[in-house]
């Protein structure tokens, strides 16, 4: 038997299973880009959100200054000075709202949508609530994501296939034996054999002597004309049967060489698979490592981005109520507002943050790409 082909066709199997867990790798990358720009269209759709109940805000206290100064309670300043915080605060929105058509746009090629016009996604309620924290952790993590992700397949294929080249290249040194056979047959229209006789008009063969030597006689035969058929089918493939059978035995003597440097490259080739399959593990388990520190990282800022909203919301809710009865200048006034609007976007973005963090851990877990936490 030719051992040496036997390996090739399971190296060509390995191999097409290793193709296929590329193009898992493939479609696993783009769940993960098409998430991250899903979330953050998202983070600036909330984003637009804020901004417009604060030049909302704003946009009443302008009428209320202007209200103010036209009675003479307040000095024309401060109006100058809610009206430049009001103009700040309107190019931050049309900046948010830009943002949002951009990465709108983003998500729909990204989906290979033939247009952008119209196209909007569904906002789920992301709420952070209780206590959350992180349910696994990296060894955990690592422990199924390296029997699972397909990079990880992909490579032990690989690696696979390296072992199969080295024994194909193996048996070059080796004599192989070859049994083959044939059976064949054939058909033809052209073969044609006789159908019928019809008789024709008799035809002159010779002459007859009388006894007495002085008469001759001519002599006739009848004459037989065929008509033919083309022959059957069943019996061409019968009379037209052939088979062989063969034993054949190679006995490698010059090529001692040249077998050698292909079981070296094999050999060079299997190293690298291994050291390909155990960096990619490698990698992985640093990703992981990485991601699991970044989402208890970005979990820790938005404890304290939380805390930083709700003392900032207090400070200024009375801030808003000594500006309202004039102990306040606008300065001030429009300086615990950008703390609170300061506060609220870094709320906004460690919650956005922690949500994605904790999604690429779920997705090394095997869990579906999901936002419900």
């Amino acid at each position: 038997m030719d051992f040496k082909k036997l390996n090739g066709i399971k190296e060509n199997q390995l191999s097409l299973l290793a193709s296929q867990q590329d193009a898992d790798k493939m479609m696993n990358d783009m769940s993960i880009n098409i998430a991250t720009y899903y979330l953050q269209v998202l983070f600036y759709k909330e984003l637009v959100r804020i901004r417009s109940n604060q030049l909302d805000i704003t946009s009443q206290q302008v009428d209320r200054m202007k209200k103010l100064v036209s009675a003479g309670t307040m000095a024309p300043c401060d109006a100058y000075t809610i009206e430049a915080q009001y103009a700040v605060e309107e190019s931050s929105l049309i900046e948010a709202e830009s943002n949002l058509e951009i990465s709108l746009l983003t998500l729909s090629q990204m989906l290979d949508l033939p247009t952008a016009a119209g196209f909007d996604i569904e906002v789920p309620a992301l709420t952070i609530e209780g206590e959350p924290s992180l349910v696994a952790n990296p060894d955990q993590i690592f422990t199924y994501a390296q029997e699972h992700m397909p990079e990880i397949k992909a490579a032990e294929y690989r690696l696979l296939v390296s072992e199969k080249q080295l024994a194909r290249s193996k048996g070059a040194y080796y004599p192989s034996l070859s049994l083959n056979g044939s059976w064949g047959t054939g058909y033809s229209g052209a073969s044609q054999i006789p159908d019928a006789a019809i008789a024709g008009e008799p035809y002159l063969i010779g002459y007859a002597i009388n006894p007495d030597a002085t008469t001759y006689y001519d002599v006739y035969a009848n004459s037989l004309e065929y008509t033919y058929k083309t022959k059957a089918w069943n019996d061409q493939i019968n009379d037209n049967n052939n088979q062989s059978v063969g034993l054949n035995l190679t006995i490698p003597i010059l090529n001692g060489w040249q077998t050698r440097t292909m079981v070296s490259k094999a050999k060079i080739s299997l190293d690298n698979s291994k050291l390909d399959y155990e960096l990619q593990k490698m990698q992985l388990r640093k990703t992981i490592q990485q991601a699991w520190a970044d989402a208890r990282g970005a979990l820790k800022q938005y404890y304290a981005a939380e805390k930083k909203v709700n003392a900032t919301r207090e400070s200024f809710r009375y801030a808003e109520q000594k500006f309202e009865v004039g102990i306040l200048n606008s300065v001030d006034y429009n300086n615990s507002k950008k703390d609170l609007s300061n506060a609220e976007s870094e709320l906004l973005q460690t919650k956005f943050d922690y949500i994605f963090k904790t999604t690429v851990l779920d997705f090394y877990m095997g869990k579906p790409l999901s936002l419900t936490k």
